[in-house]
């Protein structure tokens, strides 16, 4: 079992995969983002009840309302993009899908998750996978093209000394 004071990130990294799915901004968003809501009440009351439970069976007291109220205020808002911990979550994913893409060869890519992500692992794996190989098809196929571009861009930049952004 994993100690208690590790399991609130790796269920908030569960929760903010469910999120990530929501975010978009379809005419569907609203539907999505009021089923988020109450797959966060419902999941906030159900690690309620876990808690509580592991507390008992450990021979401690279940939480007060006032310890309740903020647990169940934390899990829940998480559906908010401002949330601490969907920042921190969402920042460690962008910097495992990056550093999957920097590696050169398929063997390399079997590095250790950041923490926190251990519950979406297989989930992560296969994004960074897929766009690995839609990244290196464009490079492939677009590569010409960008490498042409880019040279007009370089040669301009260094005829006038300036930045040409």
């Amino acid at each position: 079992m994993t100690p208690l004071s590790k399991r609130p990130i790796a269920i908030s990294s569960c929760i903010i995969h469910c999120t990530k799915r929501s975010l978009c901004c379809s005419p569907l968003s609203i539907s999505r983002a009021l089923r988020l809501g109450e797959a966060l009440h419902a999941l906030s009351d159900q690690i309620h009840r876990e808690v509580n439970r592991t507390l008992t069976e450990h021979g401690y007291t279940p939480l007060k309302n006032e310890q309740e109220a903020i647990l169940k205020g934390q899990i829940r808002s998480i559906r908010h993009s401002h949330n601490v911990v969907r920042i921190l979550l969402g920042e460690r994913i962008n910097v495992y899908v990056k550093e999957f893409l920097s590696l050169s060869s398929p063997q390399n890519r079997h590095r250790a998750l950041p923490g926190g992500l251990g519950p979406i692992q297989a989930e992560l794996k296969e994004v960074g996978a897929t766009f690995s190989h839609i990244v290196h098809h464009n490079r492939m196929v677009f590569g010409p093209y960008y490498s042409e571009i880019l040279a007009k861009l370089l040669i301009t930049e260094g005829d006038t000394g300036m930045d040409s952004r």
